[in-house]
This record gives C-alpha cells, sequence and structure tokens, in this order.
C-alpha cells in the first residue's frame, strides 16, 4: 500500500531506522503500522543510546462515497524506553463517542493542576483523562508535526536532510486534507478559487450542500 511505504521512507529519511511499516489485512480491517509479522516500535536514541520507542499505527477503510481511502482510527505514542509506558498519546477517531475527534494525552503529574482538579472535580482525574482537542478530523497533526516535534524539543537521533523528509510528507498531507475539506464545504471552496481569479460553474450533478456534521463537530 502505498501509504505504508510513504510511513516508511518518512521514519528512515529522519529518524534514521531501518525498521519497516507493512500494510496488515486483519477481519476485514486494512491496519498500517511498523514492523513485518509483529508490530514493532520504532527505536529513538539520544547520543546513539536508546531513550524512548515512537508507536504509530492507522486503521484504514473507504470513505462513505467509497471512493477514497479514509483513516477510522490512528494514534502515535512516545513510550518509555525502561518501562514501554506511555509519555504522550496523540490519537484520532473517526466516530468519536463524547472525546473529541483529535486529542492528546499528556501522562505526568503537575502540582497547579492537581490544585485546580482538587478544588472542582467530582471524581478524581489525572491529567492522563484529559483529551486536548486539535484541530478535529480535517486539520490535525500528522506524524510529520511529531516526529519534528521529538527532533526539535527532545534532540532525538536524526538525519542530517530530516527537514527535506518532514516538508515533502507535510506537503502532501496537508494537500490531501485540503481536498477533503473541499469535499466538506464546496460552496466556501468555489468562492475562495473565484476571488483568485478561477472560472468556477458547478455543472448540474455538483455536490452543492456542506457537510454541517464535519465542519462543526470537534
Amino acid at each position: 500500500m502505498e501509504f505504508a511505504n510513504e510511513l516508511q521512507v518518512l521514519i528512515r529519511q529522519t529518524l534514521g531506522t531501518g525498521r519497516s511499516v507493512r500494510c496488515v489485512r486483519h477481519r476485514g480491517r486494512t491496519t498500517v503500522r511498523p514492523g513485518s509479522t509483529q508490530p514493532v516500535a520504532v527505536s529513538l536514541t539520544y547520543r546513539g543510546k536508546l531513550a524512548a520507542r515512537l508507536k504509530f499505527n492507522y486503521e484504514i477503510e473507504l470513505d462513505s462515497s467509497g471512493k477514497y481511502p479514509a483513516v477510522t482510527k490512528s494514534e502515535i505514542h512516545l513510550l518509555s524506553a525502561s518501562t514501554n509506558r506511555p509519555v504522550l498519546r496523540y490519537e484520532y477517531l473517526r466516530r468519536p463517542n463524547r472525546v473529541p475527534a483529535a486529542h492528546w494525552h499528556v501522562h505526568g503529574e503537575n502540582t497547579e493542576f492537581g490544585r485546580i482538579m482538587g478544588g472542582i472535580a467530582p471524581v478524581n482525574i489525572s491529567l492522563d483523562d484529559l483529551h486536548l482537542p486539535v484541530g478535529g478530523s480535517r486539520f490535525r497533526p500528522s506524524l510529520e508535526d511529531f516526529i519534528e516535534f521529538l527532533i526539535l524539543d527532545l534532540k532525538f537521533d536524526h538525519t542530517r536532510d530530516w527537514r527535506s523528509a518532514i516538508r515533502r510528507g507535510r506537503e502532501n498531507w496537508r494537500k490531501t486534507q485540503v481536498a477533503v475539506a473541499v469535499r466538506d464545504s464546496p460552496r466556501q471552496a468555489v468562492q475562495a478559487l473565484r476571488e483568485l481569479g478561477y472560472a468556477v460553474e458547478p455543472l448540474p450533478h455538483a455536490l452543492r450542500d456542506d457537510n454541517l456534521r464535519r465542519l462543526r463537530e470537534l
């Protein structure tokens, strides 16, 4: 699958890993994740020493039109190398239930957060229980964004030309998301194109209604 190849190229050209990324079919679902026969997280090193692991997987099926592949669930986790426990978790659900479609979980303790929740929470809520919303279905972060954070903020080892790989991958990701967003709001897309000087006229069978659910949901 092309998507698996793209992610394999991305992690190899940024993190310098030899880890493969595979597309696996199981019980009618397609999953893209690192590892050959079994899922294996990507090792992250700092000055050559194992420091953490990067785990990610994407579940994919055809969208409602039956024409385009769509991610129904994705996870990107930063794990401790010593305990294999999560430090940060980014997750996306195409069909969320009472949580934001795209969200972060932060694992750890925060004294000020504890003071706030100690005064108002009816039950004990920890920091990693929170779902921090980021962009919804259409404008959510990509794996490229997460890897750039690992390199710039956490200083994990990386390849010399990692920025070029990140930019190429992010450009492809955002072009795909722009196309999907246009299908959510075709009238807005037509207006924007006309303002740029394009002559756009809908055909008789053209879709004109906005996908209000997608535009409004968290």
